[in-house]
Order: C-alpha cells, then structure tokens, then sequence
C-alpha cells in the first residue's frame, strides 16, 4: 500500500511540471488515454530504481530481464531523444508508443534502418553480419534462428 502510494505522489510531483504538459499534448495527439499514461508510469518507476526520474540503459535491461548487447544499445540511443544517456518519461512513452505500433513492414524497416549506416539504401554484407552479431552475440555462427 505504501508502495503505491509514493507512487501516486510520484506522478503527481511529475504531472505538475511544466514538460508533463507538453508531453501530455503530445500523448494525447497519440490518442493514449490518462489511464494509460498512469500505468505507463507506474512501469516506468518500476525501472527508476534510483528514483532519479530517469532510465539508464542498465536499469530498463534489467527490468525487462535482456541481456545487454549493442543492439540493445543502439536501440536505447534511439529512445533517448536528446541524447542525455537516459530516458525520461515522457521519452519512454513515446518510445514505446513508436514500437508497439510498428507493423511487419515497418518494423522491417525500422531494423534496416539501425543498421544501413551510410544510408545508401542498401545491406551490405558486412551490415548484415553486424547485424547478426548485435542480435545474437557470440552465437551468431552457431544460431539456428540467425541461419534462418
């Protein structure tokens, strides 16, 4: 009950800043409901274990229990919109918003994307092993799912 508690006043304390405002603009563009947003939150500090009001890259892994690899990582720089090496909560919204809401394609897209470096447009064979090895780590020779 405590626990919950401080986490009401917590997102209280958070709802009266002047960036939950624009954040709240922007949730709402998105059609996400303040019911949503609330238990958005009560995740998000969930991962907050230092209580800063912001997540490491270490914190969100080890909330969602993943291993941490650099495609981990190039995926957290791209949650975190102003490149602070932490994601706030209005960033971890939306993130998480951009993801779920990717469909086949565009998730297809999104990965090309992370890894065609030079924007050419095109895979390269040595993007395409970066890519695997970023996925699968040490087991990408070896990997069933990789092969495929």
């Amino acid at each position: 009950m405590g626990c919950s508690d401080s986490k009401i006043q917590a997102f209280n304390r958070l709802a009266s800043r002047p960036e939950f405002q624009i954040w709240t603009r922007k949730f709402e563009a998105l059609c996400i409901h303040k019911a949503e947003v609330k238990r958005l939150y009560q995740k998000f500090a969930e991962a907050d274990m230092d209580g800063g009001g912001t997540i490491d890259l270490l914190e969100l892994l080890t909330v969602i229990d993943v291993e941490r690899t650099p495609f981990t990582e190039r995926i957290f720089q791209i949650f975190d919109d102003d490149n602070s090496g932490k994601i706030d909560f209005g960033e971890f919204v939306l993130s998480l918003w951009n993801y779920c809401t990717l469909s086949k394609v565009t998730l297809g897209m999104f990965a090309f994307d992370l890894y065609d470096r030079d924007s050419t447009g095109i895979l390269e064979d040595y993007d395409l092993e970066k890519m695997m090895v970023d996925i699968y780590g040490k087991n990408a020779g070896t990997s069933h799912y990789a092969k495929q």
